[in-house]
């Protein structure tokens, strides 16, 4: 009776001993990732290293030039008018219809930006032998007035540069040069629609000698993303040394473009 107790005693401390060796080995034995509950186990994903501040100051970067910086290419129904010397001293009239296309681009660097404006525009008018074929070069310097955030973001600039047009009309010979001075606001009314207003002077210009002249340009746009629209307005004024008459030309146009606002 006795063994036999202690032989009951012998396997009452076995499976005791069984039962516990179950239990470490359940707890202390490895499992591959891959195997059972452990296969959706996050623990074993590598996450990607993600710099949230380089992140974030990329993001504003790209948000910030995007205020005012643009480069799109425009094709624009033009209407061109005004009076003219004619003999010496009378008054003539032209006016001319036309097709342009043109490449504008502005890209700005922190408060500082450059400017670029090439035209082409095919003519043929009636009126004092007024056939053109005329192009346009532009390119300035700007500097960021403001800028702003909150629901309607935006911003204003200022430029000044310098161009030059081929236009074989009575105030110039063949070539003109001139200075410029612009300014520009721009408000985003919500992700993917700009309104854009534009102001440009030319406050001399050297044409045909005996000339003095000024010019005024003024523009208007809008868009949704890629695509705009807008219309634009210029008006110079010429004075002529031998005659007491004023003369003025006039652009009249609308536009519709294409490109990436950066």
């Amino acid at each position: 009776m006795a063994a036999e107790e202690g032989g009951a005693e012998a396997t009452g401390s076995s499976a005791a001993t069984d039962e516990h060796d179950v239990e470490v080995t359940g707890s202390a034995e490895p499992r591959a990732p891959g195997a059972g509950a452990l296969a959706n186990d996050t623990r074993y994903v590598a996450e990607p290293v993600v710099d949230e501040r380089a992140a974030r100051e990329e993001r504003e970067r790209r948000e910030e030039a995007r205020l005012l910086g643009q480069a799109h290419a425009s094709f624009a129904g033009v209407a061109y008018g005004g009076t003219r010397l004619s003999g010496t001293g009378s008054l003539g009239r032209y006016r001319l219809g036309t097709g342009a296309i043109e490449l504008d681009a502005d890209r700005y660097f922190d408060w500082l930006g450059v400017g670029v404006h090439v035209g082409f525009f095919p003519a043929a008018g009636s009126g004092v032998g007024y056939d053109a074929l005329y192009a346009r070069i532009e390119g300035s310097l700007g500097a960021k007035l403001a800028t702003w955030r909150g629901p309607a973001p935006g911003g204003v600039a200022i430029g000044a540069g310098l161009g030059g047009d081929f236009t074989p009309v009575w105030f110039a010979d063949e070539w003109r040069f001139y200075p410029l001075l612009r300014a520009k606001a721009r408000w985003w009314l919500s992700t993917d629609v700009p309104l854009q207003l534009g102001y440009t002077v030319l406050p001399a210009a050297a044409g045909k000698e005996g000339l003095s002249m000024h010019e005024h340009r003024w523009q208007i746009g809008s868009g949704y993303g890629l695509l705009g629209f807008g219309t634009r307005l210029g008006i110079a004024f010429i004075d002529v040394d031998t005659s007491r008459r004023s003369y003025f030309h006039h652009e009249l146009g609308a536009y519709l473009s294409v490109g990436v606002f950066e």
